[in-house]
């Protein structure tokens, strides 16, 4: 990412991210026969969808200013990158789990720092931190889930 961006930007960044990955979930879905690793994709692959849906909406809200406000020091180093999760049709459930919480880790560590982003407006602070508590909601639902997957 650049040192300047507007919100509007960054948020469609993300929103590509979430899409990018749960294209990639729906196709390893489609290659595994496991039963266990299908079911736990698909709740991945929903989970991605309801993150792009809901950023899209945001994009589409009438917050023009907010998505037109310019943010500075987003941060390179954080920059959420799909190489970071290789998927392979012989994962298991507890390797998946662990790609999507360390994925879910970057997300939410992005998210703090864009929260905390000096100049930034308070209105942007709190659209992060919120994505911060949401993030970390459905890291908690994650493991639940695939705790119940697991003893199926």
């Amino acid at each position: 990412m650049k040192t300047y961006e507007k919100t509007g930007d960054v948020i469609a960044f993300l929103a590509d991210f979430h899409r990018e990955l749960r294209k990639r979930y729906e196709k390893l879905k489609k290659e595994s026969d496991r039963e266990r690793v299908h079911l736990l994709l698909e709740y991945l692959s929903r989970h991605e969808r309801r993150w792009q849906e809901g950023l899209k909406r945001f994009s589409d809200m009438d917050s023009k200013k907010l998505q037109k406000t310019w943010l500075q020091y987003v941060p390179r180093d954080e920059k959420l990158n799909l190489r970071d999760f290789r998927l392979s049709k012989d994962m298991s459930v507890e390797q998946l789990v662990d790609m999507a919480l360390a994925c879910d880790d970057q997300l939410i560590a992005f998210y703090e720092k864009m929260s905390k982003s000096a100049g930034a407006p308070d209105a942007i602070k709190e659209l992060f931190r919120l994505m911060i508590e949401k993030e970390k909601g459905e890291k908690a639902k994650l493991v639940e889930t695939a705790e119940r997957i697991k003893h199926l």
